[in-house]
């Protein structure tokens, strides 16, 4: 109102949301002839030549891109897309325009990067909003959440913390092995190996303690399609994560090359296990995997390719979670292993069934990796528990009734039951009512 010639957006996730924002600014102008407001299409133009557009969705990402923007503001920032904010700054670099990114925390995506980042850039001013500055809140009302809600949803959505907390895992502080104050280095392959280079190359990892690098290991390998990684988790039988690797933009031939090299050079002595997702592509990798393992007399590898369904998926899910609460999986504090485990997300389709995805924008070929190669070690390890059980029962020893439920419980989760139970592996879940 006091600066003609504005052009402003508001962008928000979702229609819905952009439509409350329409009506909170309509509410905050006077009714007069200079004020006019378009319902429909969701703007406000003022008679000074200002201009207020609301936009959501794919919507915001192409219309932000072709517009020079003067003011805005971004609203529940986590459940936007980078690229919506990508595509702002380079609007905004010309008008050196200024605005608000705003919601509430929601896992370690770009609007947990981009806050923590506003700490020392004079770029940004950053501000944290507790629920109990309002004065639209009552005190009784925050405390009977903080009762009822699981502590780190409390903090997320009452006290406006960032929480290693996944929405699909649960609780993920309890997996990062603190001993271990560890970035991934900057590596890069070359012909004779991985050398330390900067500042070009794939992240890498290597746990340094060599004896955790013995025994049965398990490989997840979760391949890049288009402009995804190639992720190579590798977990121990003691469920530790003890290599680690990430990159792109190299064929699939490179890709099984790097992956003997990688087992060749960290893991000669183990007796490796490669799972790897054979969805689409998956198939024809195999086949280059299994040309170069002939050919390796050297290493010890055996292959378990592993089609993605919503059902085996929700299997390695449900291990990946057990192992975790567990406290059987541990991890180094990755940045990018928790930025993709705590926006990593389940969606429910229209008719019932359920699938889990990165949030819009984000990576989870991490996550995918991770799962293959957990889920496998977790199912060996408990699958070996089971049979030493076994095997005591059998010879008359003395056992508590607590390692015979643990035991149970670990069967029946484990990887070769499905004939136990729906052997339908269909993605959708079809549901009548008469049925149920």
């Amino acid at each position: 109102m006091a600066n003609p010639g504005l052009y402003c957006a508001y962008i928000a996730p979702t229609y819905r949301k952009a439509k409350i924002g329409f009506r909170y600014m309509k509410a905050f102008l006077p009714d007069c002839e200079w004020v006019k407001d378009v319902e429909g299409k969701l703007e406000i133009k003022l008679a000074n030549g200002s201009y207020i557009v609301f936009l959501h969705g794919r919507d915001a990402e192409v219309t932000v891109e072709g517009e020079a923007i003067d003011r805005f503001v971004i609203d529940e920032a986590g459940k936007i897309t980078q690229q919506v904010w990508f595509s702002l700054l380079t609007t905004i670099t010309q008008t050196r325009g200024k605005g608000i990114v705003t919601g509430t925390p929601r896992g370690h995506t770009w609007y947990y990067k981009l806050f923590k980042r506003a700490i020392n850039d004079p770029f940004f001013v950053r501000v944290t909003i507790e629920t109990a500055s309002s004065p639209y809140v009552s005190d009784a009302a925050i405390e009977i959440a903080r009762r009822l809600l699981p502590a780190w949803l409390f903090d997320q959505y009452y006290r406006a913390i960032f929480t290693s907390q996944s929405t699909v895992f649960g609780n993920l502080s309890g997996m990062w092995r603190t001993e271990l104050e560890v970035e991934a280095k900057i590596m890069t392959y070359a012909p004779n190996g991985f050398k330390l280079i900067e500042p070009e190359g794939i992240r890498f990892w290597l746990d340094p303690d060599a004896k955790k690098r013995k025994g049965v290991m398990v490989h997840g390998v979760d391949l890049a399609k288009i402009n995804d990684y190639t992720v190579f988790y590798s977990t121990n039988s003691n469920g530790e994560l003890v290599g680690y690797c990430r990159f792109r933009k190299v064929d699939y031939k490179v890709v099984a090359a790097r992956f003997v090299d990688f087992v060749r050079r960290f893991f000669p002595e183990c007796e490796n296990i490669l799972r790897y997702d054979a969805t689409g592509v998956g198939v024809s990798v195999g086949e280059e995997f299994s040309e170069i393992f002939d050919e390796c007399d050297d290493i010890d590898i055996s292959v378990e390719p592993i089609v993605f369904t919503n059902k085996s998926k929700n299997q390695m899910i449900s291990r990946l979670t057990l192992a975790i609460e567990a406290g059987w999986h541990k991890a180094p504090r990755i940045e990018q292993i928790e930025t993709e485990m705590t926006s990593y997300e389940l969606t429910v389709t229209r008719n019932g069934a359920h699938t889990f995805a990165a949030a819009e924008g984000e990576h989870d070929d991490v996550v995918s990796a991770q799962m293959l190669s957990v889920s496998g070690a977790y199912n060996s390890d408990k699958a070996d528990q089971a049979s030493e059980l076994l095997e005591k029962v059998m010879s008359g020893g003395d056992i508590e009734e607590d390692d015979i439920l643990e035991a149970y419980a670990d069967i029946v989760s484990g990887e070769n039951n499905d004939d136990f139970f729906d052997t339908d592996d269909t993605d959708e879940l079809d549901f009548d009512a008469e049925t149920a």
